[in-house]
C-alpha cells in the first residue's frame, strides 16, 4: 500500500510539477514570438502527436501495467515469503527468466532485430536456468528443507513474478514511447490502480499479520 501510494502522490506532484514548468515556458516563448513577429512574419502550423490506439485499448494498457505492478509485487514480497524455509536468493538466481522473457518480448511485438549474439547469450541463459531449477530439486530430495510441491509453487511464483515485470515494463515503453504518455502521470495511474488491487486483497488476505499475532497472544480475553 505504501508503495502504490508513493507512486500515486510523487507521480502526481512531478507530472504537475512538469505540466506547469511546460506552461510557464510556452508562455514566455508566444511573448518572445509576438515580439518578433511584429516585424517578420511567420508560417505557422500546430503540431500534435497523434496516438496511433483508440481509448479503450488506451486505458486497457494503462489498467494491465497497474495490475502486473501490483501482482509481482505481491508474488515475490507476500506469497513467497510465506514459505520460511526457502532459499533467500532465489528470486534473484531465476532473475535470467525476466531476461529472456522480456527479449522475447521486445523482439516479437515490437520487432526488434535479432543478432547472433543475442540469440546465443538467451540459448545459454535459458540453459543455466533449467540447470538452476534441475539443482534445486535435486538439494531439496537430499536436504529435505521443503517438500517437492512447495518448492514447485515457490519456483512457480518467482518465475511468474519476473513475468509480470517483463509484461510491465514492455507495456510501459509501448505507452510512452508509442502513445506518448507522460511517464509522471503513468506512475500516477499505476499507483491507483495498485491501491484499489491492496484494498481488494486486504479484504481476502490478512495485511497485518504481525501486529493480529501481537494481539492475539498478548490480549487479555
Amino acid at each position: 500500500f505504501l508503495m502504490f501510494l508513493g507512486e500515486f502522490l510523487l507521480g502526481f506532484l512531478f507530472y504537475r510539477y512538469q505540466t506547469k514548468f511546460i506552461e510557464e515556458k510556452t508562455k514566455q516563448n508566444v511573448l518572445n514570438s509576438n515580439k518578433l513577429s511584429s516585424k517578420i512574419s511567420f508560417i505557422q502550423k500546430e503540431s500534435k502527436m497523434m496516438r496511433p490506439d483508440n481509448v479503450i485499448k488506451y486505458i486497457f494498457l494503462i489498467f494491465m501495467t497497474g495490475s502486473f505492478d501490483f501482482f509481482e509485487f505481491i508474488l515475490s514480497t507476500y506469497y513467497i515469503s510465506k514459505f520460511h524455509k526457502i532459499s533467500g536468493t532465489l528470486q534473484t538466481r531465476l532473475g535470467g527468466i525476466l531476461m529472456v522473457f522480456s527479449s522475447l518480448l521486445y523482439w516479437y511485438l515490437f520487432k526488434f532485430p535479432k543478432f547472433k549474439h543475442q540469440i546465443l547469450s538467451i540459448i545459454i541463459l535459458g540453459l543455466s536456468i533449467i540447470i538452476l531449477i534441475i539443482s534445486e530439486f535435486l538439494f531439496q530430495t537430499y536436504d529435505m528443507i521443503l517438500t517437492v510441491k512447495n518448492l514447485a509453487l515457490v519456483i512457480f511464483f518467482a518465475i511468474l513474478s519476473h513475468m509480470c515485470v517483463a509484461f510491465n515494463n514492455t507495456i510501459e515503453k509501448y505507452l510512452i514511447d508509442y502513445n506518448f504518455l507522460n511517464p509522471f502521470l503513468l506512475l500516477t495511474f499505476q499507483g491507483i490502480i495498485g491501491i484499489v488491487f491492496t484494498i481488494i486483497c486486504g479484504i481476502f488476505e490478512n495485511p497485518f499479520p504481525a501486529l493480529k499475532n501481537v494481539y492475539d497472544d498478548n490480549s487479555s480475553g
